[in-house]
């Protein structure tokens, strides 16, 4: 199949997709404190997409013959692109009704929208 940066770039079905598996391993599990912000860090990267960004990155690193530990720092960059990308579109999700399409989990006008940006925005006045 070729070197394990070419399969993330295009995985085959069925596959488990590094980049995915790798994006999983670096984000908190849900169920840990604080749950709010942890929940809104997994949703606002787990409702799929191209990944476009990371996967470029990644056939670039395949492309200039990365191997072994040039391997593994092209993926944890492609997972960093993902994650700033990732937290830009949640913090532009906080002035609309909609992310991605479906409702935004944070609102204007509600409890989620106020931790949200208290979180993002370091408020000091938040009781987060």
């Amino acid at each position: 199949m070729g070197t394990p940066l070419q399969a993330v770039v295009t995985p085959t079905e069925g596959a488990s997709d590094i980049l995915e598996v790798r994006l999983d391993s670096l984000l908190p599990l849900a169920e840990e404190e604080p749950h709010h912000l942890h929940r809104a860090m997994r949703y606002a990267v787990f409702p799929g997409g191209k990944r476009i960004r990371p996967r470029l990155l990644l056939a670039t690193a395949a492309a200039c013959g990365a191997s072994g530990a040039e391997q593994e720092l092209a993926l944890h960059s492609a997972a960093a692109l993902e994650f700033v990308h990732c937290a830009s579109l949640a913090f532009r999700s906080c002035s609309s009704q909609l992310f991605w399409g479906e409702p935004s989990p944070h609102p204007p006008g509600t409890s989620l929208h106020s931790e949200l940006r208290a979180t993002m925005c370091h408020d000091p006045t938040s009781k987060l």
